[in-house]
């Protein structure tokens, strides 16, 4: 059953094998290329996000090679390992394997969800499986035996869980929380709990403190706190008001979460079936895992799609119990487990399946519009401009034109929301000056933002539009508009065809 699952998700995986990536996954997959050339994170390759996202990529890479497939590798992989941890899961509340596999079988029909952008290694998959795997380590203790092992390791995937993200360390916190108010074997076990948690805690602690510890020992600790926390603080702006907008209505289930409708339905038919003056120990922790998906994707107060994907473990695991305890309420030979199981998994494949009538360029219009897949055709055209070991620099946040040329950024800044405003901008700013100005690219390409009406007054953009001249209509592709250097090498090129009768 667990084979079939895992070539269900590579098969559904290699149908949007060739999707042209949106900005997240293809800035990742650009620097974890630099790290492999020896670009150093942070002080030069530049992001927000804490480090773990990069070196799974560069991991990849290491495996696939710079492209594609490392990219399909870690979709599959990331999926898998989380078909795993929602079997482990699924069958921790003493109700046998079958229940877990309903829920594996769930999780795979849905992982990868068109609307939740769930098709691709964003950083929420790999979220998703440190965190159930962490889930189900706790959740499967018993009273009988202290299991330090069981709490090491769920306490490293947590630890590497905020690696990905920060913000999920409220995650981590609900779950020590609901293991030390029910812990194994009731009131008892509460000293052992005790003792659990806090190991967590130090895992965490120590985690970071590695993290932290090396970025100082290479000098680059004001660069990394300055992207990761200086920033992203900003980035989040208000915690308190974020939160309260994520119980608006349209951000607790938006259309993002239809196609989970299913799932959260029988996942809630189940909660009115517990005693509440005697809840199990495993639903206090699935509970206490859904409360802390809500903060987790309330709290950088953005709301994206892909956020959503947190509750996909969370539901899957919660529908599968709910049918079970339906199972054991009818008594023996009503089979309610499995009929509803499968009766789930056809729901839920006919919601999917239309998706995969679409091709890879028609998913990725869908989730993202057009601009993904004009990335890919405008990075066509730069390389029919340009010759080996030329360069471009790109004015705007389309990351995915290095990736699609494979060409080596000019500057370790990808896009440039963070150069127009926030604690970084001044300082991102001189940084991409110096690095245009002491190698000038013989390609310029802007996006113009939509609406705007002219570029904004930046110090880049004035340096840009005072070395570079526009390429003549025709070669102006699709949402961009490519520049070449004054006197430089392609200005001479396309001036000699030009010429040519």
């Amino acid at each position: 059953m667990v084979a079939l699952l895992t070539v269900i998700i590579m098969v559904a995986r290699l149908h949007t094998y060739d999707e042209p990536l949106e900005r997240d996954l293809a800035t990742y997959a650009v620097i974890a290329h630099g790290l492999r050339d020896g670009r150093a994170l942070y002080s030069d390759l530049w992001d927000h996000k804490p480090p773990a996202i990069h070196v799974t990529y560069w991991a990849a890479e290491v495996v696939a090679g710079f492209g594609p497939g490392s990219v399909y590798l870690l979709g599959v992989l990331a999926a898998v390992a989380t078909l795993l941890g929602v079997l482990g899961a699924g069958r921790t509340r003493r109700l046998g394997v079958v229940t877990g596999l309903w829920a594996a079988a769930f999780w795979a029909v849905a992982a990868g969800d068109l609307t939740l952008q769930g098709n691709q290694p964003n950083t929420e998959v790999f979220l998703n499986a440190c965190l159930i795997w962490a889930f189900a380590l706790l959740a499967g203790m018993r009273a009988s035996k202290a299991d330090r092992a069981r709490v090491i390791v769920a306490g490293a995937l947590l630890a590497l869980a905020t690696l990905y993200k920060p913000v999920v360390a409220v995650c981590a916190a609900f779950l020590v929380g609901a293991h030390v108010a029910s812990p194994p074997g009731g009131a008892p076990g509460r000293r052992r709990a005790l003792a659990d948690g806090a190991l967590i805690v130090a895992i965490g602690v120590a985690t970071w403190m590695f993290v932290v510890g090396y970025f100082a020992l290479t000098r680059r600790l004001a660069d990394f706190a300055g992207a990761v926390f200086t920033y992203n603080g900003f980035y989040a702006d208000t915690l308190v008001w974020n939160l309260l907008q994520g119980l608006a209505p349209w951000n607790l289930l938006p259309g993002a979460m239809v196609s989970l409708l299913p799932l959260v339905t029988v996942s809630l038919l189940g909660l009115t079936l517990v005693r509440w003056n005697q809840v199990p120990r495993e639903t206090v922790l699935l509970l206490a895992m859904a409360a802390s998906v809500l903060v987790a994707i309330a709290a950088p107060g953005k709301f994206y799609a892909h956020y959503y994907q947190l509750w996909l473990p969370v539901v899957a695991v919660g529908a599968a119990w709910a049918l079970a305890a339906l199972d054991r309420l009818a008594g023996a030979g009503a089979r309610l487990l499995h009929t509803g199981g499968m009766l789930l998994v056809g729901v839920l494949a006919m919601i999917q399946l239309p998706s995969y009538t679409l091709s890879a360029d028609g998913w990725a219009q869908t989730k993202y519009g057009a601009i993904v897949v004009d990335t890919e055709r405008t990075a066509r055209v730069i390389e029919g401009l340009l010759r080996p070991g030329e360069t471009f620099y790109h004015w705007g946040s389309e990351s995915g034109l290095y990736f699609y040329t494979g060409r080596k950024p000019p500057t370790g800044a990808l896009f440039i929301e963070p150069l127009l405003e926030g604690p970084c901008a001044q300082a991102l700013s001189r940084r991409v000056l110096a690095d245009l100005a002491h190698d000038p690219p013989e390609l310029v390409v802007i996006r113009p933002q939509p609406g705007a009406g002219s570029l904004p007054a930046h110090p880049v953009v004035r340096w840009i539009l005072s070395q570079y001249r526009p390429l003549p209509d025709r070669l102006q592709p699709y949402q961009f508009v490519l520049l070449a250097r004054a006197g430089g090498a392609l200005e001479g090129r396309l001036a000699r065809l030009a010429r040519v009768p």
